[in-house]
């Protein structure tokens, strides 16, 4: 009973991984894998469409009506309908929006403009929304759905995530509860995107679309990849073996004696259990994230930040068996206060988290990302045995080697 009740205590949850033939279907790897290589290394276009003549940004109403002088033409410019997109949104203008709406629901809609506008739109999903009803191309669907999700996995987390896609309090590591229903929602608009991004040769697509492709996947995963930093070890249990019980020739004395093992062996099966799907929650989302590390340079930076603290959060659960394993046999022989319990089980699992902060921290300073940059040294400082390589990267030693616990609270109300 009790081993039946500690399995489930952590699961990977059915919604986010892919099935296989479907982009991001996994294949089960092990945790002892080298990491991948990276390529490319060079970033995904966001950058802005150019007009052909200069505007007047510092006034509004002039550079909006330059715009829409051009949107009367036959064939305006291709910059014409996002500029005057973001031009209308800052002057909350709203003429013109059947044009801009034409615009979104295009064949030719592209993910760098798509990607521009979203960074500058407080709320997106009405035009979205309105977008998706006007397209029939599964292209423009794919971007279109996939900002949808992408939005409402934002709106799950009462603050803006992290860089490692993350929902956690400001300036610490505790992790926020996200909200169910824009989480629910962001599923499903994930479930419809993957539906049609299965139908696009991602391989021939631009490096800005399979980027949104590669972000979409990441804030997929960013819940079951936050159950995993947040998974604890079941609470131990103190159970007494009453070994002058044994063969006492008293029944009742050895029925006892008999439910005592039965319990501590019950305990024993239902932790090795709950360490199984543990082990393999974490080996199914290494691998879907290993085939998210190609695609440009923040998603490969990502991939190896959460690769690494995946790991870690491993090793520290490995470390408290042992230190739990230890307090036992210091506590059945008092008198050896000395005794060792034998090689620390999680060293392979740190030294492959090193190898993902290694490469991460080279990754991230050729592709002058800092953000990646700063989060892979912090999780370095994390490993207690590894003091060198932080004073080689940051020039700093570590001034303690404190490992800081993750933790749940309640997003405020």
């Amino acid at each position: 009973m009790l081993a039946a009740l500690l399995i489930p205590l952590l699961a990977c949850p059915p919604t986010s991984i892919p099935a296989r033939g479907q982009p991001g279907g996994h294949v089960p790897v092990s945790l002892h894998d080298a990491p991948h290589e990276l390529q490319p290394t060079s970033v995904a276009p966001r950058s802005l469409p150019t007009p052909n003549q200069r505007l007047p940004l510092w006034d509004l109403d002039a550079s909006l009506a330059e715009v829409e002088a051009r949107l009367a033409l036959n064939e305006p410019p291709s910059w014409v309908p996002w500029i005057s997109w973001v031009l209308m949104d800052l002057s909350e203008h709203k003429s013109g929006s059947r044009r801009l709406l034409d615009a979104l629901a295009s064949s030719e809609l592209s993910a760098e403009h798509l990607a521009w506008w979203r960074s500058i739109t407080p709320d997106p999903t009405i035009p979205l929304r309105m977008a998706l009803d006007r397209s029939k191309v599964d292209r423009t669907r794919a971007l279109l759905t996939a900002t949808l999700a992408l939005t409402e996995y934002a709106r799950s987390c009462p603050v803006p995530v992290e860089v490692d896609g993350a929902c956690r309090a400001p300036g610490t590591d505790l992790l926020l509860r996200r909200s169910e229903v824009p989480l629910a929602g962001a599923r499903q608009w994930t479930e419809l995107a993957r539906g049609h991004w299965a139908k696009l040769d991602l391989d021939g697509e631009d490096l800005a679309t399979r980027a949104l492709w590669a972000e979409l996947e990441l804030a997929a995963v960013a819940a079951d990849y936050e159950a995993l930093l947040d998974a604890e070890l079941p609470a131990a249990q103190s159970f007494v073996v009453e070994e002058w019980r044994r063969d006492s020739g008293v029944a009742t004395w050895e029925r006892e004696y008999a439910r005592q093992v039965a319990r501590v062996d019950e305990y024993e099966a239902g932790i090795v259990a709950w360490f199984a799907s543990t082990i393999e929650c974490t080996r199914i989302q290494l691998d879907h994230h290993r085939e998210l590390s190609w695609i440009d340079a923040r998603s490969s930076g990502v991939v190896l930040l959460r690769s690494a603290r995946m790991l870690l959060a491993l090793a520290e659960l490995l470390d408290a068996v042992d230190q739990r394993e230890q307090v036992r046999i210091l506590g059945e022989r008092p008198d050896q206060s000395r005794i060792k319990v034998g090689e620390r089980q999680s060293e392979p699992i740190h030294e492959q988290a090193r190898q993902y902060l290694t490469l991460c921290l080279e990754h991230s300073r050729a592709t002058l990302d800092g953000a990646i940059e700063r989060a892979c040294v912090a999780t370095l400082a994390r490993i207690d045995a590894d003091i060198q390589p932080l004073i080689e990267f940051t020039g700093q030693p570590r001034a303690s080697s404190t490992v800081t616990g993750y933790g749940v609270i309640s997003s405020p109300e």
